[in-house]
């Protein structure tokens, strides 16, 4: 058997299947292959929403949730004064995980911290008390409605994040059992890293996020990515 080395100095990664942080231990859940997604079904679904929501009502016609506004001014067409329903559609995507992993998380109401990285570099750290709304209701799927004004911000960022970086990307998660606090973890990672450097550690990482001062998080500028 030969040796698993350490990726870096910010994680160790144990086998194949888990990692270790800061001293807490993260299982891989995959993607579920077995569920082929049918993503211009998709597109064509968010985009018909959105272009019924700009339709619809004046008031948010023109008024996109902030995290994707730059996105939108670069990357869809403007027609009838409006961007592009489809082009927006096509910034998104639709993915979920293992469906028996996301199962008993529904069961139990699972809590978590999660990890995800890109091409084993570590570019986001969060955290939730359901991990099966979160990833299955959340990052995995937009309606139309969260990409307007008082929509789901970061979930229209991380979404964009997996569409770009869905082949190399991996998601690692530690359930948070009675007892264990998922936010205190979170913010435990967040300070490890600050510790050791002033933005995450590695080259894609620190193109995603920046560290802001004093608030223990990362903020993602979606318009550096590559």
């Amino acid at each position: 058997m030969n040796p698993v080395k350490e990726n870096n100095d910010f994680y160790e990664k144990l086998s194949s299947t888990s990692i270790k942080i800061n001293g807490y231990i993260f299982t891989l859940v995959k993607v579920d292959d077995k569920k082929k997604i049918d993503n211009e079904s998709y597109h064509k679904n968010l985009a018909d929403g959105i272009e019924e929501i700009q339709d619809s009502n004046k008031d948010y016609r023109n008024q996109y949730v902030k995290s994707v506004e730059d996105l939108f001014k670069k990357k869809c067409k403007v027609i009838n004064k409006k961007y592009d329903p489809s082009d927006i559609a096509e910034q998104f995507c639709k993915f979920e995980l293992d469906s028996d992993i996301l199962k008993e998380w529904k069961e139990k109401g699972q809590a978590g911290v999660y990890v995800w990285l890109d091409k084993e570099k570590i570019i986001y750290i969060g955290e939730t008390t359901d991990l099966y709304d979160r990833f299955q209701n959340g990052y995995g799927h937009i309606s139309p409605r969260n990409v307007f004004k008082d929509g789901q911000s970061t979930n229209c960022k991380m979404n964009y994040v997996a569409k770009e970086h869905m082949k190399h990307l991996e998601f690692y998660v530690k359930e948070c059992n009675k007892g264990e606090d998922n936010k205190k973890i979170e913010k435990k990672l967040l300070a490890y890293f600050r510790k050791k450097n002033d933005s995450l550690p590695l080259e894609s990482a620190n193109k995603l996020y920046n560290y802001r001062g004093n608030v223990k998080e990362y903020r993602l500028d979606i318009m550096d990515l590559k």
